[in-house]
């Protein structure tokens, strides 16, 4: 093997750890924000992406020339990665999340539910005067006179007789014109 192929596998397996330290990042993106398989899978298929565009920009500063032992180198140094520091890193956000979410869980407990009930209290209070002026509102909108239509002409009889019978009797029709005002 001549020295820019070693070089270049070098390259490629540091290239692979720091691309693994990256996935260690998402995973602890994850870790805080849980995601439903679905939004696991886009991100690993972005992640990948970017890992594409990553080997495919330093094959090219190396020269453009990619090979599989390149890829290969890659993924070692990606495994080795997982089973050296990553197991490390791992294990500390592990025990920082576990030590800030008892924390936050505390001050749950002992400031935001007693200020919650406390906020309840108060509006339970307050709300007999917003219920008022809502039982007000509701009464005047079920109370209000439902208008007729108003169009611009309206007949009201179409025919009237006077006298109680058709026959002999005159027949007036009565009309009237509405406007709008």
């Amino acid at each position: 093997m001549d020295s820019v192929f070693t070089l270049s596998l070098c390259y490629y397996f540091v290239c692979g750890a720091i691309l693994g330290f990256g996935y260690e990042l998402l995973r602890l993106l994850r870790v805080c924000i849980r995601h439903n398989s679905f939004a696991v899978g886009v991100e690993d298929l972005f992640y990948l992406s970017l890992c594409g565009f990553v080997l495919f920009g330093l094959s090219v500063q190396l020269g453009g020339i990619f090979r599989f032992m390149y890829l290969v180198s890659a993924f070692l140094g990606a495994t080795a990665y997982f089973l050296t520091v990553g197991r490390l890193v791992k294990a500390v956000y592990s025990s920082f999340i576990k030590v800030l979410k008892r924390i936050l869980r505390f001050a749950y407990k002992k400031i935001v539910l007693p200020l919650s009930k406390t906020f309840v209290a108060i509006i339970h209070k307050s709300k007999l005067p917003f219920v008022k002026i809502h039982e007000f509102i509701i009464g005047k909108i079920k109370n209000r006179k439902i208008r007729l239509n108003i169009h611009t002409k309206m007949v009201y009889n179409e025919k009237n007789t006077i006298g109680g019978s058709d026959h002999g009797a005159r027949s007036v029709a009565i009309k009237a014109k509405v406007k709008k005002i």
